[in-house]
Order: structure tokens, then C-alpha cells, then sequence
């Protein structure tokens, strides 16, 4: 996992890859904070800047995101493949 910055004794941001559970689909449509428990806040494509994210938002291969929730969940979010 990238940088992180925990902001309470259980919550925390972090800076991680994209998954391939959730490559090619809309936040919508891959349910992360439903399956994972974590709430992307921000995506970053290669070549551009952050920007913020909604649920039409698609994640592809190579973007990295940022991504909210408790420490254990976006630990094992950030160790998919």
C-alpha cells in the first residue's frame, strides 16, 4: 500500500493501485464499498491530475486511487492484485 494517513484510531486514507476486481467497471458497478468496505474518494490516471470520483466514475488498470476506511479494510483492498 501507498501513503497513508490515518485520521482517527480506525479510519484512514490511502494511496493505492487499482485492483483488477475493479478494473474496466464503474464504481457503481463494482460495489467496492459494499464488497470491501472502502469508499474511493479520489482517482488518478497515468499522465493526469487527481480528480474527485462519482459513482459513474470507471476505473481502469493503472489508475491510482484513494481510498477511505477503516485501517483493516483498505489494508486488504490495497493487497488485491
Amino acid at each position: 500500500m501507498g501513503i497513508v494517513n490515518q485520521f482517527d484510531e480506525d479510519y484512514v486514507l490511502a494511496k493505492t493501485r487499482a485492483p483488477e476486481a475493479a478494473a474496466d467497471r464503474t464504481l457503481a458497478d463494482a460495489d467496492l464499498r459494499s464488497t470491501y468496505g472502502v469508499t474511493v474518494v479520489s482517482i488518478k490516471r497515468p499522465g493526469e491530475r487527481f480528480t474527485y470520483t462519482t459513482a459513474d466514475t470507471t476505473v481502469y488498470a493503472g489508475d491510482v486511487l484513494i481510498v477511505a476506511g477503516d485501517s483493516r479494510s483498505v489494508q486488504a483492498f490495497a493487497a488485491l492484485p
